[in-house]
């Protein structure tokens, strides 16, 4: 049984992509460590991968796995892995019951979506989080015993690792976004980089006068960047 990428994952690895990971093609990148890890974890069914910079979560899962909906639950009404994003650090819970205690929403979806354990594994550069892994698995404590060898393979920090905090597997709603938050992206970029020219500053001051000015003007910044491309392209 192997991996995949979910369709949503696929399609913005197409639109946007290749997207490149320490000199790798991410999702080829992906595929590959999706089947080291299920040689050291056979119950793993599901991989995603959250950057902080793109602000997208690029997710795997085994082929006759269905755990479409625990990435939204943990988001929604909290979980271990959100907790380990947000905190930088390891979230660690070894069973069911230890899990409800914490974050009962989320342990009651997972228990119906039969993901037992998760893993969540920071990936930090030069002192800042960059990116984070989540590993799901169907047995109970599956990751007990191979979280520093799984944090070697994914170049993550083992010591600020979580235990069984997305139960829900939250990050494959996350991956769903992926393809709208790129496209978001690219709009940004180009009107920045249309703004930039017409003004006369650096693409990143046009960029950054375009998130001010959304703030100020109560406005969606999705819908401010496409009038204002339409705006420098007509006028």
């Amino acid at each position: 049984m192997s991996m995949e990428p979910v369709p949503e994952t696929q399609r913005a690895d197409d639109l946007y992509g290749p997207f490149a990971l320490d000199g790798e093609d991410l999702l080829e990148h992906l595929e590959r460590v999706s089947g080291r890890v299920r040689q050291l974890v056979p119950d793993c069914v599901g991989l995603s991968f959250s950057s902080v910079e793109e602000g997208v979560t690029f997710a795997l899962v085994a082929t006759d796995c269905d755990t479409g909906l625990l990435d939204g639950i943990q988001y929604a009404a909290g979980g271990p892995c959100a907790q380990a994003l947000v905190d930088d650090e390891v979230v660690a819970h070894h069973d069911a019951e230890d899990l409800g205690r914490s974050w009962p929403v989320f342990a009651s979806a997972a228990a119906a979506s039969a993901i037992r354990s998760t893993l969540s594994l920071p990936v930090v550069t030069e002192g800042r989080r960059t990116a984070g892994y989540n590993l799901y698995a169907t047995s109970d404590g599956a990751f007990h015993g191979s979280v520093e060898q799984l944090a070697e393979l994914l170049g993550a920090e083992h010591r600020d690792a979580a235990h069984d905090a997305d139960l829900a597997f939250s990050s494959r709603q996350a991956a769903r976004d992926a393809p709208q938050a790129l496209q978001d992206s690219t709009q940004l970029t180009a009107a920045a980089g249309l703004l930039g020219h017409r003004l006369g500053v650096p693409t990143e001051e046009a960029e950054a006068r375009l998130r001010r000015a959304a703030v100020r003007s109560s406005s969606q910044l999705e819908a401010l960047v496409e009038r204002t491309i339409q705006a420098l392209e007509t006028g």
